[in-house]
């Protein structure tokens, strides 16, 4: 997301257009399948791997009858991390301080470069291909300024690989996009942040039952603008507070 916000409490009022760099699906679509050719592929090629998840009688189940996604959300069963995708340093700081006060261990990039294989670029602006299998979950925002791939197709590699998305644009618009291309649960940043800095988004949960999820995060959107929501919004602009005194460019 862009850098126009003026306080932290603006994410709670109405929604603000971001500049948008959005590359075309289709330019980037072999790639995205090539990641998930790759993982299928994996099904065939180290059948070891899968047969200590599942038994050896399972794994030669899966590998004739089951489609790719359920293959990678299985691979994902032990996956412990959240894949944080973020590109604005004082929000991308907030929400993995967040994260990581309620438990998570974290991988924080600002940006691809590749699907196939993926690979992310650092805060630092260093290259950091990622195995998908090691997370969990994912928090991915939509527009991310210089990057190749943005939210709707980094969603779609997620989702191919198997990865629960969760996107986090300040746009409507866009989370829908995020939403029709392979992420499976979607709320403005501002109810996303209320909900990481008061521990109110079980990310478990919302790998396995993320229309619940979903329905949670609706919910605090509408607490959130209202009197019974003051606490939360304190809560969330303090630690928004916190990282953009420390990046007040």
């Amino acid at each position: 997301m862009g850098s126009h916000l003026a306080d932290g409490s603006q994410l709670f009022s109405n929604q603000t257009p971001e500049s948008s760099e959005h590359t075309g699906l289709a330019g980037i679509a072999d790639g995205v399948e090539k990641a998930g050719a790759s993982l299928w592929k994996d099904v065939y090629e180290h059948r070891a791997a899968i047969e200590i998840v599942a038994g050896t009688a399972a794994a030669g189940a899966l590998a004739l009858y089951a489609g790719r996604e359920q293959v990678g959300r299985m691979l994902a069963g032990g996956a412990k991390d959240v894949l944080l995708v973020e590109d604005t340093p004082f929000m991308g700081k907030a929400m993995k301080s967040a994260l990581e006060q309620n438990g998570e261990r974290v991988t924080w990039v600002t940006g691809f470069k590749s699907a196939n294989p993926l690979t992310a670029t650092t805060l630092n602006g260093d290259d950091l291909v990622l195995n998908p299998r090691n997370f969990k979950v994912a928090l991915v925002d939509g527009e991310l300024k210089g990057s190749y791939l943005q939210g709707e197709h980094v969603v779609n590699a997620l989702h191919k690989a198997g990865v629960t998305s969760i996107g986090t644009s300040t746009v409507s618009t866009i989370n829908e996009a995020m939403l029709a291309n392979g992420a499976e649960i979607a709320a403005q940043k501002g109810t996303v942040i209320g909900a990481l800095a008061n521990n109110q988004l079980d990310l478990a949960a919302a790998v396995r039952t993320p229309g619940t999820a979903q329905k949670g995060l609706d919910a605090l959107a509408v607490k959130l603008k209202g009197p019974e929501g003051k606490p939360l919004r304190r809560q969330a602009d303090a630690i928004l507070q916190k990282f953009m005194n420390e990046d007040p460019g």
